[in-house]
């Protein structure tokens, strides 16, 4: 059977492959032992193979696209640009099993079936709720998406030892203590106002009453929210906290964590072809439902 890759996200120890069937069928290509791809897979964005595969025995919806692998041979390779032309001709000829969501909000991904954490702007689908019967979807977004990035021009401030230029915590947002930064630049000060992640408070027990101190701000990094234009929202974080680059919904609170492998540019227009996927069941802890969340595994019309 012949088979289009058509995404390569990251994971800890191997990589999640998913390609398009020649029948239109969406697929996430394992190995011959039920497992995601090796760190070491020849599979690559655009690459078109023959393949002999089984259906895996257990599936657990939404994740019905899993095939098991057991030979492949490589045929050709597409460019970015001639696997977007191959993905919107075969929708735009029914020949997808699911076809593209054009022009719309996040919220109308997976037949509708999304529920928003309104404390953090996750999307996910619940088990309370309903499931849909894929895990894999192209998207067109009516509005751009916003890189959350490294805020370069103020992060080396956590590493200065004159505290005498930053204003004692003494205040809380929503249980979040945050602090003002005070910058002079070519006789114009800006003030910024800086937020403690949650997991930083926990680790070095800092409430609304802490006061700075020397050395208080090593091994501590900083990062912005782009998409807060007229009120940039930046936060500091652990060195050691886990990462990871996401995306905002135009001004929306929703963000989507960004799994692909292309660099991630700071704003992806609206009208781009996206791919979008349901990450796998899972917990943080026993207290907590299981959810599939929302991420973007990549972007096709902007680098060709």
């Amino acid at each position: 059977m012949k088979v289009i890759i058509v995404s390569k996200t990251r994971m800890s120890k191997h990589y999640c492959i998913g390609g398009i069937l020649i029948d239109g069928q969406f697929v996430r290509l394992l190995n011959s032992e039920g497992y995601n791809q090796p760190l070491n897979t020849s599979f690559e964005i655009g690459d078109y193979y023959d393949i002999t595969y089984r259906e895996r025995n257990t599936i657990i919806p939404p994740h019905t696209e899993d095939i098991l692998v057991d030979s492949t041979r490589l045929i050709s390779h597409l460019t970015l640009k001639e696997l977007t032309s191959l993905i919107k001709e075969l929708d735009l000829k029914y020949r997808l099993n699911v076809p593209i969501i054009q022009n719309s909000s996040p919220m109308a991904l997976f037949d509708n079936s999304l529920h928003q954490d309104k404390t953090n702007g996750n999307l996910y689908i619940s088990k309370e709720g309903r499931i849909p019967s894929f895990s894999t979807q192209f998207w067109i977004s009516d509005k751009p998406l916003i890189k959350i990035i490294f805020r370069d021009e103020i992060r080396d401030f956590v590493k200065s030892e004159n505290i005498t230029e930053y204003s004692p915590i003494k205040r809380s947002y929503k249980g979040h203590p945050y602090m003002f930064y005070y910058s002079q630049k070519e006789g114009i000060e800006k003030r910024y106002c800086i937020f403690f992640s949650e997991s930083l408070c926990q680790e070095r027990n800092i409430n609304e009453d802490t006061k700075l101190q020397k050395g208080f701000f090593e091994g501590m990094e900083i990062i912005q929210d782009k998409s807060q234009i007229d009120n940039p929202k930046y936060t500091l974080i652990s060195k050691d906290e886990k990462y990871t680059i996401r995306y905002r919904y135009g001004t929306d609170i929703n963000t989507i964590p960004f799994v692909g492998l292309q660099e991630p540019i700071d704003e992806i227009p609206a009208g781009t072809l996206l791919r979008v996927s349901l990450a796998r069941w899972w917990s943080p802890n026993e207290n907590t439902e299981e959810r599939c969340y929302l991420q973007l595994s990549g972007y096709y019309d902007l680098n060709d």
